[in-house]
């Protein structure tokens, strides 16, 4: 997203990040790629086990893909979630009160030192 400069608060892409940022519990593995692929599904499984189908979506049979953006802080917490592409005003405030929910991360690091990277994750609120 950005290019690498001296800005403090400058927000990083996960493409440029030396080391991306960690979910809990995917600490324990070894290498760089193994803790983004354990990052990646541990965030799905998050947000499938706390997305909760709104029930007036339901009934009008709405469903689809939403895009949610947000931002890892320094601190590891997640901040500026936002819609890029939604479905239904409904689908869309569930989408972002799961990703405001998620768990502190071990943030991402350039140059060694802690700094805020953005990630977008898609997610399928499908009808069962």
């Amino acid at each position: 997203m950005q290019a690498i400069g001296q800005d403090s608060e400058e927000i990083f892409d996960f493409t440029v990040v030396e080391n991306k940022p960690v979910f809990q519990g995917c600490e324990y593995l070894m290498t760089e790629e193994d803790r983004f692929k354990c990052m990646n599904v541990e965030l799905m499984k998050y947000i499938a086990e706390n997305f909760n189908f709104p029930k007036k979506a339901a009934k009008k049979g709405v469903q689809g893909k939403i895009y949610v953006s947000f931002v890892i802080e320094k601190n590891g917490e997640v901040d500026h979630v936002r819609v890029v592409r939604g479905v239904h005003p409904l689908l869309n405030k569930e989408a972002k009160r799961v990703v405001k929910s998620l768990p502190k991360f071990t943030p991402a690091r350039q140059r060694g030192k802690p700094v805020r990277m953005q990630y977008t994750v898609p997610i399928n609120a499908r009808l069962k």
